[in-house]
């Protein structure tokens, strides 16, 4: 009988430590549980980040091309402008070198005008004496 109550001691003692290793295992498996789903929630929260960020950056993208094309709109424009200055300053020089020869031959008409006059008094007054 004393081997029976060993036995059943021992038996018990398996029992016991199966028991305490299965709350082990059961508390390791809730802890991993709560783990997985702490996880779990942080992978939402960094996927919904993610798209967050992406929207962003579609939107900042776009807003990139429309500065980008404002640019280019402002650049053609000065360039237009700075071609309109180049044409305008041709056309100055060219009114100012034509002023400039409308003067000469307004001073020469001016002594031809003179010397006529002069001339035709010369004459008039050889006829008239």
């Amino acid at each position: 009988m004393g081997s029976s109550r060993e036995t059943w001691r021992q038996t018990r003692e398996r029992i016991y430590e199966a028991e305490i290793a299965c709350d082990e295992k059961s508390m390791d498996l809730s802890e991993k549980e709560i783990i997985l789903k702490a996880k779990q929630e942080r992978l939402a929260a960094i996927t919904k980040d993610i798209e967050v960020t992406k929207s962003a950056k579609v939107e900042c993208m776009e807003r990139s091309n429309d500065y980008r094309t404002r640019i280019l709109d402002v650049q053609k424009a000065i360039k237009e402008e700075r071609q309109k200055r180049s044409d305008l300053l041709k056309v100055q020089k060219e009114a100012s070198t034509r002023l400039q020869e409308l003067r000469q031959s307004t001073a020469s008409c001016r002594y031809i005008t003179i010397a006529l006059c002069s001339l035709a008094r010369t004459i008039c007054t050889k006829q008239i004496v």
